[in-house]
């Protein structure tokens, strides 16, 4: 399983909220027509997540990483 939005699950594990709601996509399943060309040329959930991960700064290993990410509050 992998998340792609991490600030809501970083938030709720920092406010100590057991669950939260999510949509659940395979890595095959196609982008809507609205998200292609947001995220290089992905075609799929996988391929975004992917390229997502390798944008980070630092870039993420394709497997991700089980560490939250650090949040800066203003």
């Amino acid at each position: 399983m992998v998340n792609y939005d991490h600030t809501r699950a970083v938030v709720a594990l920092e406010l100590k909220i057991k669950s939260i709601l999510v949509r659940v996509h395979h890595a095959n399943d196609l982008l809507p027509e609205d998200m292609v060309g947001r995220f290089g040329s992905s075609k799929t959930w996988g391929d975004a997540t992917a390229y997502r991960a390798a944008n980070q700064k630092p870039p993420l290993p394709p497997t991700g990483t089980p560490t939250p990410p650090k949040l800066n509050y203003r």
